[in-house]
């Protein structure tokens, strides 16, 4: 959604809701008990949320000025994690659920081509 508060000034913001699919590989190259270049994987079902809101000025045409802040929270249900051990063998176990969360503050200057300044 976007409001145009004045001829110079744009306020915006977003919802998103997302279904994801979480698959993670990694070599645990420290650990000689382990397979490598592939030492595990991780699959699961998971969920996220972004929530978006900013800012646009235009302090001169065709120049403008934002600023915009987001933040992400994705998590997942618990899943399968899959060892694989250097002599061959392999270890599945439950994976607990994954979460990751992230905030953002972004500061932008923009030049717009083919733009037609109407006030």
């Amino acid at each position: 959604m976007s409001l145009k508060a004045t001829d110079k000034f744009l306020l915006f913001a977003g919802f998103e809701y997302h279904w994801a699919d979480f698959k993670a590989e990694a070599n645990w190259n420290l650990r000689s008990d382990l397979a490598h270049p592939k030492s595990f994987e991780h699959e699961a079902e998971g969920t996220g949320i972004l929530i978006t809101a900013g800012g646009d000025y235009i302090f001169a045409e065709p120049w403008s000025l934002g600023l915009e802040v987001n933040y992400q929270d994705w998590s997942t249900d618990a899943g399968i994690d899959r060892q694989f051990n250097s002599d061959g063998t392999m270890a599945v176990t439950r994976l607990n659920e994954v979460n990751w969360e992230s905030f953002a503050i972004m500061l932008r200057v923009t030049y717009r081509f083919n733009y037609f300044y109407r006030p």
